[in-house]
């Protein structure tokens, strides 16, 4: 019997679930409580359903997410998905950029002034974040708040957390801390960058670039 949309997607998503959600865990991951505190978004993955998503999900063996189209998504207009995108997409692609490229050349020349320059709250980067758990939410969340966009607001989430980390090492002077950070940084970034560019095509934008 042919499934319809919705249920494809509640099945590919119980599918993800129903992977070990915990991979590789992040330090900062440590320094969540309950209640999540500290986080840009109070209400992400973690604090919804107790576990913690895979550090690379591109990477993590989830079948159910590379065979994921956007019929096996939730369904938002392509109208509010271009509305969203032409709002924020400006500033996300600022701070993948600046994190990719500026922010790895200064944690690896051991640059600690420009390091904390960059992880700074006021830097592009971390004024990238809150727009892109916005954007996210938005593309993937027809009604109510979508698990998918309570996955996405977990990785903006430990983005934030590993700028934090990045400067309580520029701070102490530690490049491998702070390469530990950088890295766990990126590849919760990316993880966002893989899985909302299913959702993004040729009537919305261009994709996101992976770091």
């Amino acid at each position: 019997m042919r499934m319809d949309a919705a249920s494809r997607r509640q099945l590919a998503f119980s599918s993800i679930a129903a992977v070990a959600w915990v991979s590789l865990p992040s330090k900062s991951f440590a320094t969540r409580d309950l209640f999540n505190r500290g986080a840009i978004f109070g209400e992400d993955y973690w604090y919804k359903y107790g576990k913690e998503p895979p550090r690379v999900l591109k990477d993590a063996g989830l079948t159910s997410v590379e065979e994921l189209s956007s019929e096996g998504l939730p369904f938002v207009r392509v109208q509010i998905r271009y509305d969203a995108y032409k709002k924020y997409a400006d500033r996300i692609a600022a701070a993948c950029q600046r994190y990719g490229t500026d922010l790895r050349t200064a944690v690896d020349a051991k640059d600690w002034d420009k390091v904390r320059e960059l992880a700074g709250d006021k830097g592009d980067i971390a004024l990238g974040l809150r727009p892109a758990g916005i954007f996210s939410t938005l593309v993937l969340s027809p009604d109510s708040v979508t698990p998918e966009a309570y996955l996405m607001r977990y990785y903006v989430n430990e983005v934030q957390f590993q700028l934090r980390d990045l400067q309580t090492a520029a701070g102490a002077r530690d490049g491998g801390a702070a390469k530990e950070a950088y890295g766990l940084g990126r590849d919760a970034l990316n993880s966002w960058i893989f899985f909302v560019n299913r959702v993004i095509n040729s009537r919305v934008g261009e994709k996101f670039e992976e770091i």
